[in-house]
């Protein structure tokens, strides 16, 4: 996975103050993640809370992140609208949060950070008292301070810290009664570092402020000479910043949390002479000053809006609690589903829903090569579906994935055939466990939320649910081929146009080549993807065999030459072996072959966005696709080398000057391959009669 930056400035760097400039820095896939609890206060043993729902109630995790370039004080907002806690009621207890994190330059030695959730009626971003002021009321009181012990870590990392906080007092952090989310603010500072108390927060430490004193302050990098952190103003750049992200995939101005909502701007400490010189920086370092005004996308302005490319971002975090929810009243109950194709009629009121609930007896899981079909073929009105867990959770929603209008869910190990001009049956809608499930079935046009609640739209009528698994036998039928684009013939090389790869999918090619790499020396087949590298994404790619079986996958080695993010492919005979020279590449490594020989034959390529995942065996041409927020657009170009003329003299076939068993060699890889070249008796066909005339020429030892 590339780690390099594919969105390049870091905010403000050579700009004024109200110029607007990319805000964030592209880190790559979050692999890293450290399992903590709040210094003091352990967190209880999860048997307590066996039998509660315990469930993300505001999620921005995402495969990837972005960080914020120098920064080591954020402030965001978190609302719950659009969760399970929108409906007020509910004690809004926290006991779990997941924060992200950036280690630049210098490896995590004596800093820790602070995460403070404060109460909504505590902060104003345009500032609390108006324009100049902290944007959190000065000595308010925290709903909870959280001092977070960081896991030794190298440089250039992105973390995610989950943090179990069921052992603070009352078991979390409760939020209000009366508001609808809260605050989170995240820094970065020196070791047991304390802010000083204020007349405002009647001489208890005042959170509102973490500027320098004695115990310490915000990260700030190190002295050069000394080692020693450095608090001070004029302020370094820090080498630690924050993580943002987009969970939704939603467009610039949208809401990027699920669940939860969240406003598209944010506070930022700014603490950094890259940023702004000035000596007023100095005067409120550990604050967050409002403007007065909307927010800014660059300069010395503390209200910050993401102004990057065209998605919305939010600080990167999830928070979980309790979550209760009462099941649909009088389902139609399936019992466990049979491995059998399952065939059940009925039908939906219009502006109604049709509930069913069945049980599962095993995992539905790629490991265990299990699957489970849930489709509306045969069906007189159109209908949305929606599976849910016994905790209302949601597995997944279709609409229109089969044939027609009708609705399609496939989850677990792939693949099988399409009904008519529906999709493939691959699993692309998840795995779980086995247990107890919920089915909503509505009127086309319906909206599926968390705990069972379906608003209804549409005009209903009769409609056909069909079922089919393998969870009981285990019995699984071999694959089909994957359904996608052919490219034909290839061996003469061909180009594609730009290809776009959709969120939380992947694409499927298929091409042919007419001549073995092994055999036929001076051939190759290079694929290179072509594209604008700040365009491309990041690609992941699969090629198999038409049996299924996966022979090569490649991540980064195409452009951008020492950033790769695109894919490439390189088959040929191996150049020290009499195979060609490697070849030049506008990516990370040259076309030299490196993923081995290529038979002539019919092959499937598979393209997605990084990370996607494969069976243990690598086999049935399945593939899961993991990133449900980025795109990549892309271009094919297959290179091929020219097609050699034939032999004059078929004896010497591959025209070495000698007559040998190198001949025979290349002869065969012709004759099975179908080449004209190895037409030796020249009657218009490659057959049996030709290996009579070449070993004819080849005992006499020429023509």
């Amino acid at each position: 996975m590339n780690k390099c930056a594919r969105l390049a400035l870091i905010a403000g760097a050579a700009l004024s103050g109200t110029a607007l400039a990319q805000e964030m820095v592209y880190v790559g896939e979050i692999t890293q993640r450290h399992h903590v609890s709040p210094v003091g206060f352990p967190g209880r043993d999860a048997g307590g809370y066996e039998q509660r729902d315990i469930l993300p109630v505001y999620d921005t995790l995402t495969g990837g992140g972005y960080y914020l370039g120098n920064c080591a004080h954020m402030l965001d907002d978190i609302g719950f609208a659009n969760g399970p806690w929108d409906r007020g009621t509910l004690p809004q207890l926290v006991t779990g949060l997941t924060y992200s994190v950036y280690i630049q330059n210098t490896n995590v030695v004596d800093e820790q950070n602070l995460v403070i959730l404060w109460d909504q009626d505590d902060v104003n971003f345009s500032g609390f008292g108006g324009a100049g002021t902290n944007m959190i009321r000065p000595g308010a009181t925290p709903l909870a301070v959280l001092r977070i012990d960081v896991p030794p870590g190298e440089p250039t990392l992105a973390t995610d810290i989950d943090v179990d906080l069921t052992g603070l007092p009352g078991g979390g952090v409760l939020i209000p009664a009366d508001d609808t989310g809260c605050y989170i603010d995240v820094a970065w500072v020196t070791n047991g570092f304390v802010p000083s108390p204020s007349a405002s927060s009647g001489g208890q430490p005042d959170w509102s402020n973490l500027a320098s004193n004695a115990s310490g302050g915000l990260w700030g990098g190190r002295d050069p000479v000394t080692g020693l952190p450095l608090p001070s103003c004029p302020f370094p750049d820090s080498d630690r910043s924050v993580l943002f992200g987009n969970k939704s995939g939603a467009a610039l101005g949208g809401n990027p949390a699920v669940p939860g909502f969240n406003r598209n701007s944010y506070g930022r400490d700014i603490a950094s002479p890259a940023l702004d010189s000035s000596a007023a920086v100095c005067n409120h370092i550990g604050q967050f000053i409002g403007n007065g005004a909307g927010p800014a996308g660059g300069g010395a302005v503390e209200h910050r809006l993401i102004n990057d490319g065209s998605d919305a971002y939010a600080y990167r975090c999830q928070l979980r609690g309790d979550v209760p929810v009462t099941p649909p009243v009088n389902p139609q109950d399936l019992g466990c589903l049979a491995d059998a194709l399952t065939t059940t009629n009925s039908s939906v009121t219009t502006g109604g829903v049709k509930w069913f609930t069945f049980c599962i007896n095993g995992d539905v899981e790629d490991a265990f090569l299990q699957f489970l079909d849930i489709d509306t073929e045969g069906s007189a009105t159109d209908v949305d579906i929606a599976l849910y867990r016994s905790n209302g959770s949601i597995v997944t929603i279709d609409r229109e994935d089969g044939s027609g209008d009708n609705a399609q869910i496939t989850c677990g190990v792939g693949l099988r055939a399409a009904v008519g001009d529906g999709r493939q049956y691959n699993g692309r809608d998840g795995e779980f466990l086995a247990g107890n499930f919920f089915l909503a079935v509505a009127p086309e046009g319906s909206q599926f939320n968390f705990g069972f609640d379906v608003t209804s739209a549409g005009t209903g009528g009769n409609f056909r649910l069909r079922t089919q698994t393998n969870v009981n036998s285990g019995t699984l039928a071999p694959s089909v081929t994957p359904a996608g684009t052919d490219l034909g013939d290839v061996s003469n090389g061909t180009t594609t146009g730009a290809i776009d790869v959709p969120q939380g999918d992947f694409l499927w090619f298929s091409f042919t080549t007419n001549f073995d790499t092994a055999t036929t020396l001076d051939r190759y087949v290079d694929i290179a993807f072509d594209n604008d590298p700040a365009a491309g994404g990041d690609t992941e790619a699969f090629i198999f065999n038409s049996s299924g079986v996966m022979i090569a996958t490649n991540d980064d080695d195409g452009p951008p030459a020492g950033a790769g993010s695109l894919s490439q492919f390189s088959f040929s005979h191996p150049s020290a072996d009499g195979g060609p020279a490697d070849r030049a590449s506008t990516g990370d490594r040259p076309f030299g072959g490196q993923d081995g020989e290529l038979p002539a034959g019919t092959y499937y390529l598979a393209v997605g966005v990084w990370d996607v995942l494969t069976l243990t065996a690598n086999d049935r041409f399945h593939l899961r696709a993991t990133n449900n927020t980025d795109e990549a657009t892309f271009a094919f170009r297959f290179s091929t080398g020219a097609a050699p003329a034939c032999p004059p003299c078929a004896a010497d076939f591959n025209q070495d000057g000698g007559v040998d068993g190198g001949d025979i060699e290349s002869f065969f890889g012709a004759w099975e391959g179908g080449d004209t070249c190895g037409d030796v008796n020249q009657d218009g066909g490659v057959d049996g009669g030709d290996i009579e005339s070449f070993f004819v020429l080849w005992e006499a030892g020429g023509c």
